[in-house]
């Protein structure tokens, strides 16, 4: 896991254009694990269907650490089988105990 902090730099990282660090996922075949729904729904579906970038968004913003940990936990081996699967893009929403076509 990476965080855009990490591949962007400490201050950069926070301030990345979504169509930037979604343009890196492509280029380097990282699977995205994000809570950000309305953007990359809305804004950034097209570039993402188009990339072929494996997107999983927790879908409640409003979520505390402990449960989107939970969520993440309890779909884990889901979100593992649809990352594996050849060819993308793939936008899910990962909600309790099940991951939902976006």
């Amino acid at each position: 896991m990476r965080t855009l902090s990490e591949v962007f730099g400490e201050s950069d990282g926070q301030f990345t254009d979504d169509d930037v660090w979604i343009a890196k996922c492509a280029e380097e075949g990282w699977t995205v694990l994000t809570k950000d729904r309305e953007s990359l729904l809305t804004v950034h579906r097209a570039q993402i269907e188009e990339l072929g970038v494996k997107t999983f968004i927790l879908p409640r913003a409003y979520l505390s650490g402990a449960q989107q940990i939970e969520r993440i936990v309890e779909n884990k081996f889901r979100i593992a089988q649809k990352a594996a699967k050849r060819g993308g893009p793939a936008l899910w929403l990962v909600r309790p105990k099940r991951l939902e076509a976006a």
